[in-house]
């Protein structure tokens, strides 16, 4: 059955970017969600893009399914991945091939599900955390997606502590490194005021270094448990698949 989606012609794509150009827009529409059937689970959308190429062969077009095509290139959307007006300009071409003219607006309609979909709280901790927060998913920008924002911010604060736990590990090992040399220079027994005092200051140093990476150390692994980060990158659960209450927005350490 041909579904005609009058409110989908409203969207305007910005040439060149990934996201919906829109904005504020949330609300999935049930009509377009039940012509694309059950993407509710990993399994099901498994299912679903497996039967849904992301390059349309002729029979693809044919079938015109227009609406589950829309809905794959959105949601499997990679960072620094071809965006919308690359999507739909394959769609096109593969589809003249086959004398199959598109249809945009059910295609555009399922895009928007995908867009929805993608843009949750995980997919957003994953941008902020692994990209460390200079990258956001373009495809979440044109639409108003609170948990996506949530996820980043989240994610931003939690690869600071994880960069500092690294460079205080370099900074301890430097500083270990440099006392062993100058307590093998003199002996274990400084001779000089000068040289007791050099190695009261590396001693002192060394042991805030370390009580700062213990810190780090302590709060970055309790952090992963908390924000579920061991398999964040395999997983990026959509907001409505989360077993778990989204944590409080942890709080930076410096």
């Amino acid at each position: 059955m041909r579904l005609i989606f009058a409110t989908v012609s409203t969207f305007i794509f910005s040439m060149g970017f990934t996201s919906l150009a829109s904005a504020q827009v949330t609300a999935s529409n049930p009509a377009v969600l039940e012509v694309i059937g059950d993407v509710n689970s990993k399994s099901a959308r498994k299912t679903l893009f497996k039967s849904v190429k992301k390059k349309p062969n002729s029979s693809a077009c044919k079938a015109g399914e227009w609406e589950k095509l829309g809905f794959r290139h959105a949601y499997k959307h990679q960072a620094g991945g071809k965006g919308y007006d690359d999507r739909w300009e394959m769609v096109q071409e593969k589809c003249a091939k086959a004398k199959v003219t598109p249809d945009k607006a059910r295609y555009d309609a399922g895009y928007l599900e995908g867009t929805i979909m993608h843009c949750g709280y995980e997919r957003g901790l994953l941008y902020g955390y692994y990209y460390e927060g200079k990258e956001r998913s373009p495809l979440c920008e044109g639409i108003d997606a609170p948990t996506y924002d949530k996820g980043f911010a989240h994610g931003k604060v939690i690869s600071k502590i994880n960069d500092d736990r690294h460079s205080l590990r370099e900074t301890y090992d430097k500083l270990h490194e440099q006392f062993t040399e100058f307590n093998l220079l003199v002996s274990g027994q400084p001779s000089t005021v000068e040289e007791q005092d050099l190695m009261d200051e590396l001693v002192a140093l060394r042991g805030e270094i370390e009580a700062e990476l213990t810190l780090h150390e302590s709060t970055y692994r309790d952090l992963r448990v908390t924000y579920h980060l061991a398999d964040i990158y395999s997983r990026r659960l959509p907001d409505a698949e989360l077993n778990y209450d989204i944590p409080p927005a942890p709080r930076p350490l410096n």
